[in-house]
């Protein structure tokens, strides 16, 4: 045996192996699709169904089901069993026979593609057939369908994204949970390691979960004028003390007479009662221009 811990190796004898395992001091792991860790176990070392017989009937008549089909699909040589020959097999089910008859009944008769699955998920569970119930129990209408270690993955990212708010999207949360997953699947055997979410996954969740609380998106210019409010300016006591200006682009561009080059976008600026139009942008000469305007005579102007 070799400690994955501490290191080192060490050899044991079966009657001590079974003592410490009566103990709980070991654990085996297990393979298969029903498999999930116990307690703080980062290996699935037990079964979601704990006892087949405890089952409802229908689970284990569709899991009979499954075995009856792949059954004679086991003695084969793994090189043998090709899509074609599984297909050729399937096709050569008679009704009359008892694999036909198994292949027709309760679940409806398996494609090809169904018998490679539990053909994979028997053999990856070491012939256990608890790998063939139909995966009924997890999901459905309201429940999660991720791995219970994906779903605590998930929930740490969005609560660590309540605690500390930034600017970011969902597609951000999305990849700080792919790269969690990813940290989690070192050292892993690709048998048990996690599949991350996809990324509707993440938006059902951050929706779940109060967007506002975990995104931020960058305000617009409206949002921000909005904010930060109208600062206080100089109250007028007397007529005139307090006069504003007023800048404004026009929508039209003015084109030279003989060349019919543009020249620009002419602006207006209005101040108290009188107005001037130029090519100049906001300046000290705009401002100049509307105080003599406002001083001359309307009749010079």
């Amino acid at each position: 045996m070799e400690d994955q811990s501490g290191g080192g190796q060490a050899a044991v004898t079966r009657e001590e192996l079974t003592a410490a395992w009566d103990r709980g001091a070991v654990r085996f792991a297990v393979r298969g699709p029903g498999a999930r860790p116990e307690g703080e176990a980062t290996l699935p070392t037990g079964y979601t169904i704990a006892d087949f017989h405890l089952l409802p009937e229908a689970e284990r008549e569709e899991a009979w089901r499954r075995y009856t089909v792949i059954r004679p699909l086991l003695a084969w040589p793994a090189h043998t069993r090709t899509r074609r020959a599984i297909e050729a097999y399937l096709s050569s089910l008679s009704s009359s026979s008892d694999a036909g008859r198994a292949a027709g009944r309760g679940g409806g008769a398996s494609s090809r593609g169904s018998v490679e699955r539990y053909l994979r998920a028997f053999e990856a569970s070491g012939g256990d057939i608890r790998a063939l119930v139909p995966a009924t129990e997890w999901g459905g209408v309201g429940e999660s369908r991720l791995d219970a270690e994906v779903e605590g993955i998930v929930q740490g990212v969005l609560a660590e994204c309540r605690v500390a708010p930034a600017q970011r999207t969902v597609r951000d949360v999305y990849f700080m949970v792919v790269e969690r997953v990813r940290v989690r699947n070192q050292g892993r055997v690709p048998e048990e390691r996690l599949a991350p979410p996809g990324l509707s996954t993440i938006e059902r969740r951050v929706r779940a979960g109060g967007g506002a609380g975990v995104l931020r998106r960058r305000p617009g210019p409206g949002e921000r004028r909005a904010a930060a409010g109208v600062r206080p300016g100089p109250r007028a006591v007397r007529p005139l003390e307090r006069v504003e200006l007023d800048h404004t682009v026009l929508d039209l561009i003015v084109v030279d007479e003989e060349d019919c080059l543009p020249i620009g976008r002419p602006v207006i600026d209005r101040f108290i009662w009188v107005s001037g139009t130029s090519g100049e942008d906001w300046s000290a000469l705009s401002i100049a221009t509307c105080c003599a305007y406002l001083s001359l005579h309307y009749k010079i102007w």
